[in-house]
């Protein structure tokens, strides 16, 4: 999905949402489809995308078996590299690693604090719910 728009087009569309995560394929990628899931089913318009900082293929074939389970598929997309363009065309960028310095996001949301994919998947799967849940609210109107 790509993040353009001229001003007057940006006051009659959806918020649009980016997750960035360092590999572009775990929690970026899970986090957007969760979000998208939700969002359509709670009736909100919202274009999501993520993008990793150094995109790379970085999901065990355990963690994409569970997943598949849960019906979400992290590579729905093609794996794209953070850009300037996409942060400044987003409404609300959420991270789950550091950006780096050359990138700037002031009002990015940390959200480094989730657990690991890879070493908890039960956890992160529950927070990453319980914040996608609240992200969808934020919106409901």
């Amino acid at each position: 999905m790509a993040f353009a728009a001229g001003a007057a087009q940006m006051r009659d569309r959806s918020p649009r949402i980016l997750f960035v995560c360092q590999f572009g394929s775990v929690k970026s990628a899970i986090a957007r489809e969760l979000l998208r899931r939700r969002a359509k089913q709670a009736h909100v318009g919202l274009e999501v995308a993520s993008r990793g900082i150094t995109p790379e293929e970085h999901l065990p074939a355990l963690i994409k078996d569970k997943l598949l389970l849960d019906h979400i598929d992290p590579a729905a997309e093609p794996l794209r590299q953070v850009r300037q363009a996409d942060l400044d065309a987003a409404d609300r960028v959420i991270a789950f690693d550091k950006l780096p310095p050359t990138l700037h996001a002031p009002k990015a949301e940390d959200w480094t604090d989730v657990p690991s994919i890879l070493n908890d998947y039960e956890s992160a799967r529950t927070e990453l719910d319980r914040r996608i849940e609240s992200l969808v609210r934020a919106y409901q109107r």
